[in-house]
C-alpha cells in the first residue's frame, strides 16, 4: 500500500481487518463464509471510499475492522446450505452402500446364536490381512464416522421447538429398517446417520442410541450432582455417560488388523461365552465377515488389536485387548495416547490415616463395582480403535475394553464422582481402588468430632489436586498426599440417627446406587476386621496385616528363588511387585529391597535374552532370606497406631579427633574411638562417627526399658539427619551403622519416619529458610580417657539449651508415631523473638540499637521496618536463614550480644572459614548479604574489608566437594520450546495458557514467578495482570505486546518488557492471542495474565501450576524435564546466538550488572561471529607468509 501513497490510517486499518479475521472465533469451523464476507466487505469500502474521495466529501466512511455479524451470517447461512446439499449427496450413495451390506450381512447371520465347537483347525491369523504400515499425523475424525449411516427423519414435537432425539435402537421409524437380531448392526448405523442430520440441522449432539441402554442412568447422574452443587465439577461425567468418552485417540489412515495372542484359540469356547455376553450387554456391534465391510461401516480405517484371555480363579477369564502392541510398523494404540487420565487411589497410608481418624469401635465394609469398566460407553470417533477379530468375525465394542490405556482413569474419573456423591450424602471416610469401594463408618455421637477434624485438615490443603504419572492427589502444607479434599462433613442420615447408632448404612448406600445405576455388588458384612486391596484391617486393635493366602503365596515366591541359583528377569519382578506389596506391613522392608531392585535394574540393561538366566549373588540371597523369615507366620500384622513425638533431650555428637558423645536430659556420657578407627575398614569418616552416636544414645535410652515410642535425637549432622530415615548413605560404613540402628528400632517398636516429614514434630516450611532442618548441636567435654561412659559437666554458655524440663516417658497409648532428628534451633532470646525467616530483618533487634538518642523504640521499629519491607519476601526469607545461621554460630561459641551486630571483621571472617565445606560459597555469600542487609536495616556499621571477605568466600568455593556442586542449569532450546509447543492442544486452555507462559518467559527473558502468581494467590500490586498486556505495532510496521510488571525482584516500582514477532512455531504474540482469545475471564484485573479457564471456573497460573503443567507438555513430547530457571537462561543465549549485541541482550534482561554473563551457553558458538579478524588483518598476514615463503601462497 505504501508505494500508492495510501493513508498510514487506511493501512493501520486494513491491517487491524486482517488480524481481525485471523482471530475471529469462526476462522475454524466457517473460514470459507468469513473469507467471502471480508472480500464483499472490504470491495465495498473501496467503493464507497473512492466515491468520497472523488466528491471532495466530508462524509464518515465505515470500519473495515469491525465484523458485522448480520452481514457475516448471510454468508454462514449460504455455506450452511451448500454443505447440506453436498452431504446429502454423499448420504444418499452412502445408504445405498449400506443396503448392500445390510442384505448381505442378513444372508449370512441367523436369529439364533449358537456357541461355537471346537475348531481343530482355526483360521489362521492376521496374515491374511497384510500389516499396513501407518504414516503421516492422524488427526480427529470426528466430521467423517458421523456420516457412516443412511438418512433418517427427524421428527418434530408440534408444541416445541427442539429437535426430537433419536429413536430408541428397539423400534423403527418412518424411513428408517426395522431392527432385527440378525443385523445388530443397524441400531448403530440409524443413530449416526440420525448424529449427522442433528448435527446439520444445528440441533445438540446426542448419543447414538445403542443396542441396549446403559446401567449407568446418565440424566439420574445430572440431577443427582447438580443437586449436590457438583454438575460443573462432573461435567464431562455426564457428557461421557451420554455421549460416550472420548479417549482422544487420533485418527486411523491405515486397517491393520493383528493376530491374537495364543490363549484365544486355546480358550475360544471362554471367549465365545464372553462375546456372547457382551452381545446380549449391548457392547458389541457385528459380527462382519469382511474387514471391508467395517471400514465402510466406520466410514473410517479400523485397527484390530490382538486379543487375549487371562484367567481369573476359579473358572473365569478376562478378556484383554492388548492396545500396546505394535501392528505391523504403526505405533501402539496406547503410545498415541496424549494424557494420562490421573485418578486417586486409596493407598496403604490413606486408609491407615482414615482409620486412626475413627474412634476404635467403627466398622467397614466393601463393595465391588460390577463389570466396572464395560459400564462406560466411548465416543463413536474411537470405534475404529476398538474393533475385534474372533473366529466368528469382526465386532465393534462401544465400551471401554481392559488393555487400553485410559481406561483405568475414566472409570477413575466416575469413580471420583461416586464418592463424591457419596461424600456430599454425609457417607464416610471412604475409599476406591480401581472398582473397589471401601465404605466406613462412625457412631452418631462421634460424628461432630470427625467432621471438625476434616474441616481443619481440609483448610490445610491446597484446593488444586496435584496431577502425576496417572495418580490424584491433594497435599497440605507438610507435603502429605491424601486422595480427598476433606471438603464434605460427616453427617448421620437422619437427624436422630439410625436406629442402630451408626450415621449410615446398607439401605442409604442401595438406594443411592440404585438411583445412580451404580451395580454395587460383592458386599462385605460391616465389621471392625474387613480385607481391602490386598490387606486386611483391624480397626479396634489398630493393626493392619497380610492374608494367610498371600502370605502362602508370597513365601512360596522367596522359596523358589532360593532353591536355585540363577534367577530370570520376570521372576524378579514378579517377586518384587510381591514384596512392594508385603513392605507396608514388614518393618524395616525397604533396605531389604535395594539389592533385588539392582539386580532388576541390570537385568533390564543388559542386551541378553529376558528369560536368561544370571546370578543374584550372596547379598541378595541374604535379603530373600530375611523376607523368608518375615513371612514365617501363617499371617503377619503390625500395629499402625501411631506415637507423638517425644522429646527426651537426648542430644548426640562426634568428633573425629576424640570419640563420640551423648547428653540426655541432664546426664552426658562420652566414648573415645580406636585410634585407628578410620583405617579398620574402608570409608569411615565423621558421618559414621555422627550415625554411631546415635545409636549409643538409643542403646543408653532403651537399656531403661523404655518401648513403642517416637523419640527426638538431636544432632547437627545433615547427612546422617536424613540418612537414619532413609536407611541408607552415600558412606558405605555409616549405612552398616544405621542398618543397626534399624534393627535396634523394630526390636523395640520404634520406627524412623523420612525426615522431610517433620519440623518439631512436621515437616520444615519452605518460609523458614535452609536454616529450619538443622539440629541443635551440644558438645560433650570429655574428662575421662577411658573408654567407659563417665558423667560430665556442661558449661555454663550451654546450660541454657539443657534447660528444657523432661517430659515423661513415651506411653503405647500416644497418637503419633515419629522418630525424628530434630531441627536446631536458636537460644532464646528476647531481641531475638520466635518469628519466621521472612521477618527476622525488621524483628530481631541488635542490642546496640536499643538506644537511640533522636527517635523512640518504636519510631526507630517503624522505619526499620520499613527498610527490610523495601526487600522482595524471598529475598526476606534468605537473609532471615543468614541471620539465623549467624546467631546458631554465636551461640555454640558463647559471642556476647555486642559482637554480634555491629560485628567485627575478624569474627565475620572466621565465621566464613568455619563453614567453608559444609556449605556452599553462594550459600555462605547470602548469608554474609543477609548479616550486611540487618546492620542497615538497623543503622549499624558494617565493617570494612568487603573484599578480604569476597576471597575468603573464594576459599570457600575451592573447599567444595566437587560432588556436591551442582552442574550447571541446562538451557531452554528454541528446538525444545518448539516441540513442546507443537504437542500443546489448541482446545485444552490449560495447555494454551501454559503455552503461551512458555514462549512469554523465554523471549521475554523472565523469572518464571513473573509470569505467574505467588502461591498465595493473585496480588494486583505483585503480579502481573491481563491490564499489564499490551498490543501495538512498532516502527517499520512490526507488532510488538508488551508486559508492564507492577514488581520484580530487583525493581519494587516495576518493569517493562516488549515481545516481538517471532517465527510462528514458538511466537509469543500469536500463543498470547490464543490464550486470550480462549481463556476469557470476567475481569481482567483480578486475574493473573496466564489465568485460564477450569471446570466451570478460573485457575490462578501460580508456579507450581505451571511447573507441573511443562512437566506434562514434556512428557508428551519425550523431551527431559527442565528447571523454570532455564527459560531465562535459553533466551539470553539464543538472542545471542541470534546476533544481538550483548549490551542490547543485557538490557532486555534487565540485568544492571554483569550477572547476565551467568546464564550464556554455548559460548563458542556465541563468540566465535564476534572474534574474526578484518580484511586488513588478513592482508598482513598473506604478505609475512609471502615474504617468508611460507603457508599456502608461497611461491607466488
Amino acid at each position: 500500500m505504501a508505494e500508492h501513497d495510501v493513508d498510514d490510517d487506511v493501512q493501520e486499518m486494513f491491517k487491524a481487518a486482517h488480524r481481525t479475521v485471523f482471530n475471529h472465533n469462526l476462522a475454524e469451523s466457517q473460514r470459507a463464509a468469513l473469507q467471502k464476507y471480508y472480500a464483499w466487505n472490504r470491495s465495498t469500502w473501496c467503493r464507497r471510499y473512492q466515491l468520497i474521495v472523488n466528491s471532495g466529501s466530508t462524509d464518515p466512511i465505515f470500519d473495515l475492522a469491525v465484523v458485522d455479524s448480520a452481514d457475516l451470517d448471510v454468508y454462514v447461512r449460504e455455506e450452511e446450505t451448500r454443505a447440506r446439499q453436498e452431504q446429502k449427496a454423499k448420504l444418499a450413495a452412502m445408504q445405498a452402500k449400506m443396503d448392500q451390506i445390510l442384505a448381505a450381512s442378513s444372508a449370512r447371520s441367523s436369529d439364533v446364536y449358537a456357541p461355537p465347537t471346537r475348531n481343530t483347525n482355526p483360521p489362521s491369523s492376521s496374515s491374511r490381512y497384510p500389516k499396513a504400515k501407518r504414516h503421516g499425523e492422524r488427526g480427529s475424525f470426528r466430521t467423517e464416522i458421523a456420516g457412516v449411516a443412511g438418512t433418517a427423519r427427524l421428527p418434530k414435537d408440534p408444541s416445541s421447538s427442539r429437535t426430537a432425539g433419536p429413536p430408541s435402537a428397539s423400534t423403527s421409524t418412518v424411513g428408517e429398517p426395522a431392527i432385527t437380531k440378525a443385523a445388530p448392526v443397524i441400531g448403530a448405523l440409524s443413530a449416526a446417520c440420525q448424529r449427522m442430520a442433528l448435527r446439520l440441522a444445528g440441533a445438540q449432539n446426542e448419543l447414538p442410541p445403542r443396542p441396549s441402554p446403559l446401567t449407568l442412568k446418565a440424566d439420574a447422574w445430572a440431577r443427582v450432582l447438580d443437586g449436590l452443587g457438583l454438575g460443573d465439577r462432573y461435567a464431562d461425567v455426564v457428557r461421557g455417560l451420554r455421549e460416550g468418552f472420548d479417549l482422544e485417540i487420533p485418527r486411523i489412515i491405515t486397517t491393520a488388523v493383528a493376530s491374537n495372542a495364543p490363549s484365544a484359540t486355546i480358550h475360544r469356547l471362554a471367549l465365545g461365552e464372553i462375546i456372547l455376553k457382551e452381545r446380549q450387554r449391548g457392547a458389541y456391534i457385528g459380527p462382519f465377515q469382511d474387514p471391508a465391510d467395517v471400514q465402510d461401516i466406520l466410514h473410517n480405517p479400523f485397527q484390530s488389536m490382538p486379543l487375549s484371555l487371562i484367567p481369573k480363579p476359579p473358572d473365569k477369564f478376562r478378556l484383554i485387548q492388548n492396545f500396546s502392541a505394535n501392528v505391523g510398523g504403526s505405533q501402539a494404540t496406547n503410545d498415541l495416547i496424549p494424557r494420562s487420565w490421573a485418578t486417586t487411589w486409596s493407598t496403604f497410608r490413606q486408609i491407615v490415616g482414615n482409620i486412626l481418624s475413627l474412634p476404635p469401635e467403627s466398622e467397614a465394609c466393601t463393595r465391588d463395582v460390577d463389570s466396572a469398566y464395560r459400564l462406560l460407553p466411548i465416543h463413536p470417533s474411537q470405534w475404529p480403535a476398538f474393533v475385534l477379530r474372533t473366529e466368528e468375525g469382526f465386532f465393534i465394542d462401544t465400551r471401554v475394553s481392559f488393555g487400553v490405556g485410559p481406561g483405568t482413569g475414566v472409570f477413575g474419573r466416575v469413580g471420583e464422582a461416586a464418592l463424591d456423591v457419596f461424600r456430599a450424602r454425609g457417607f464416610g471416610p471412604l475409599g476406591r481402588w480401581v472398582d473397589d469401594i471401601l465404605f466406613l463408618r462412625a457412631r452418631h455421637d462421634s460424628v461432630t468430632r470427625i467432621s471438625a477434624q476434616r474441616a481443619e485438615l481440609n483448610a490445610s490443603l491446597d484446593q488444586q489436586p496435584f496431577l502425576r504419572r496417572g495418580a490424584k492427589w491433594w497435599v497440605d502444607g507438610e507435603g502429605r498426599k491424601y486422595d480427598e479434599s476433606y471438603e464434605y462433613p460427616l453427617r448421620s442420615s437422619t437427624e436422630a440417627g439410625r436406629s442402630d447408632g451408626w450415621h449410615y448404612g446398607d439401605e442409604e448406600i442401595a438406594a443411592l446406587a440404585d438411583d445412580l445405576g451404580l451395580p454395587l455388588h460383592k458386599p462385605t458384612p460391616w465389621s471392625s476386621i474387613f480385607a481391602y486391596a490386598g490387606y486386611v484391617f483391624n480397626i479396634f486393635d489398630r493393626r493392619a496385616g497380610l492374608p494367610a493366602s498371600k502370605v502362602a503365596r508370597y513365601r512360596g515366591d522367596l522359596d523358589f528363588w532360593l532353591s536355585s541359583p540363577t534367577h530370570r528377569l520376570d521372576d524378579a519382578q514378579r517377586l518384587l511387585g510381591r514384596l512392594l506389596h508385603a513392605s507396608p506391613i514388614v518393618l524395616d522392608a525397604s533396605r531389604h529391597l535395594t539389592r533385588l531392585i539392582g539386580f532388576i535394574n541390570i537385568a533390564m540393561r543388559s542386551n541378553a535374552h529376558a528369560r536368561a538366566e544370571r546370578h543374584g549373588g550372596a547379598a541378595l540371597d541374604e535379603d530373600v532370606r530375611w523376607w523368608r523369615e518375615r513371612l514365617s507366620g501363617e499371617e503377619v500384622w503390625r500395629s499402625i497406631a501411631e506415637y507423638a513425638p517425644q522429646d527426651i533431650n537426648l542430644y548426640v555428637d562426634a568428633s573425629s579427633d576424640w570419640g563420640v558423645g551423648i547428653w540426655w536430659n541432664g546426664c552426658s556420657a562420652a566414648y573415645r574411638l580406636r585410634s585407628d578407627w578410620r583405617s579398620r575398614e574402608n570409608g569411615r569418616d565423621i558421618q559414621f562417627a555422627e550415625a554411631l552416636a546415635i545409636e549409643v544414645g538409643l542403646l543408653h535410652v532403651f537399656s531403661t526399658g523404655l518401648r513403642s515410642a517416637a523419640l527426638i535425637v538431636y544432632t547437627d549432622n545433615t547427612g546422617v539427619q536424613f540418612g537414619v530415615p532413609r536407611g541408607r548413605m552415600r558412606n558405605a560404613a555409616a549405612t552398616i551403622v544405621i542398618e543397626r540402628l534399624h534393627e535396634l528400632q523394630v526390636k523395640h517398636d520404634v520406627p524412623t519416619l523420612p525426615q522431610s516429614s517433620v519440623w518439631t514434630g512436621r515437616r520444615a516450611r519452605p518460609d523458614e529458610g535452609d536454616d529450619a532442618p538443622r539440629a541443635e548441636k551440644i558438645r560433650v567435654i570429655a574428662q575421662s580417657q577411658t573408654s567407659r561412659p563417665s558423667i560430665v559437666a556442661l558449661r555454663s554458655a550451654r546450660q541454657v539449651l539443657a534447660s528444657k524440663p523432661a517430659l515423661p516417658h513415651p506411653d503405647a497409648n500416644s497418637n503419633r508415631r515419629r522418630f525424628i532428628p530434630q531441627p536446631l534451633k536458636i537460644a532464646p532470646s528476647p531481641l531475638r523473638p520466635a518469628v519466621l525467616a521472612p521477618q527476622r530483618l525488621a524483628s530481631w533487634r541488635p542490642v546496640a540499637a536499643l538506644t537511640s538518642t533522636n527517635l523512640s523504640p518504636e519510631e526507630a521499629s517503624s522505619v526499620s521496618l520499613a527498610m527490610a519491607t523495601s526487600y522482595a519476601e524471598d529475598t526476606r526469607s534468605s537473609y532471615g536463614s543468614g541471620m539465623a545461621r549467624w546467631h546458631l554460630w554465636c551461640d555454640d561459641r558463647g559471642v556476647p550480644e555486642q559482637l554480634r551486630c555491629p560485628a567485627p571483621a575478624e569474627l565475620l571472617e572466621y565465621f566464613i572459614i568455619q563453614h567453608a565445606g559444609n556449605f556452599s560459597s553462594d550459600t555462605i555469600s547470602t548469608w554474609l548479604s543477609g548479616l550486611r542487609a540487618w546492620h542497615r536495616v538497623w543503622n549499624q556499621p558494617w565493617p570494612a574489608g568487603d573484599m578480604r571477605r569476597s576471597e575468603l568466600v573464594r576459599f570457600a568455593a575451592l573447599q567444595t566437594p566437587a560432588e556436591s556442586r551442582r552442574p550447571a542449569r541446562p538451557p531452554v532450546t528454541l528446538e525444545w520450546l518448539s516441540a513442546i509447543l507443537k504437542v500443546a492442544k489448541l482446545n485444552n486452555p490449560g495447555d494454551v495458557a501454559t503455552a503461551a507462559a512458555a514462549a512469554t518467559a523465554f523471549w521475554g527473558l523472565l523469572r518464571l514467578g513473573e509470569a505467574t502468581c505467588s502461591k498465595k494467590g493473585f496480588d494486583a500490586r505483585k503480579d502481573v495482570s491481563r491490564r499489564g498486556l499490551t498490543f501495538a505495532s512498532a516502527f517499520g510496521g512490526s507488532f510488538t505486546a508488551t508486559l508492564a510488571l507492577p514488581f520484580t525482584k530487583t525493581h519494587p516500582n516495576g518493569q517493562k518488557v516488549v515481545l516481538v514477532e517471532r517465527p510462528a512455531s514458538v511466537d509469543p504474540l500469536l500463543w498470547l492471542r490464543r490464550h486470550l482469545a480462549l481463556n476469557s475471564v470476567p475481569e481482567d484485573a483480578t486475574h493473573s495474565l496466564f489465568a485460564f479457564r477450569r471446570e466451570g471456573g478460573v485457575t490462578q497460573m501460580r508456579r507450581s501450576m505451571l511447573t507441573s503443567r511443562l512437566k506434562i507438555l514434556t512428557r508428551r513430547a519425550k523431551l527431559p524435564v527442565l528447571d523454570g530457571h532455564s527459560f531465562r537462561i535459553g533466551g539470553c543465549t539464543e538472542l545471542l546466538r541470534a546476533g544481538n549485541a550483548f549490551d542490547d541482550v543485557r538490557v532486555h534482561g534487565r540485568w544492571s550488572s554483569e550477572a547476565w554473563q551467568r546464564y550464556v551457553r554455548d559460548h563458542a558458538e556465541i563468540m566465535a561471529p564476534r572474534l574474526h579478524l578484518d580484511d586488513a588483518a588478513l592482508s598482513r598476514i598473506v604478505e609475512v607468509e609471502r615474504e617468508q615463503d611460507v603457508g599456502p601462497r608461497a611461491g607466488d
